[in-house]
C-alpha cells in the first residue's frame, strides 16, 4: 500500500499544473514529513522554476502568504534568491 501511495504522489509531482498549485503540494509533502521519499524529484521541480522564472512578481498572484511559501521553499532548498525578488509586487 505504501508503495502505491508513493507512486501516486510521484504522479502528482510530475504533471504539469500551475507553479502556485505546485508550491502547495511541495509544501504539504514537506510538511507531513515525507518529502525524503521525493526529495531529487522536489529539487528537480524547483531547480526548473528558479531558472524559468527570474521575474516571480509577474507570474505570482500579489499576495504575501505565496510570496513567503514561495521564498522559504527556495531557500530551504539552498536556492540564493533575494526577499526583494518575491516581495515587489
Amino acid at each position: 500500500r505504501s508503495e502505491m501511495l508513493k507512486e501516486e504522489v510521484s504522479r502528482l509531482l510530475a504533471i504539469e499544473k500551475p507553479m502556485m498549485e505546485k508550491f502547495n503540494l511541495i509544501d504539504n509533502i514537506e510538511r507531513l514529513g515525507i518529502s525524503y521519499h521525493f526529495g531529487d524529484k522536489i529539487e528537480d521541480q524547483l531547480q526548473e522554476y528558479y531558472d524559468a522564472y527570474t521575474n516571480f512578481e509577474k507570474h505570482a498572484e500579489c499576495d504575501l502568504s505565496i510570496a513567503a511559501l514561495q521564498f522559504r521553499l527556495f531557500r530551504q532548498h539552498g536556492f540564493n534568491i533575494s526577499c526583494g525578488t518575491l516581495l515587489s509586487c
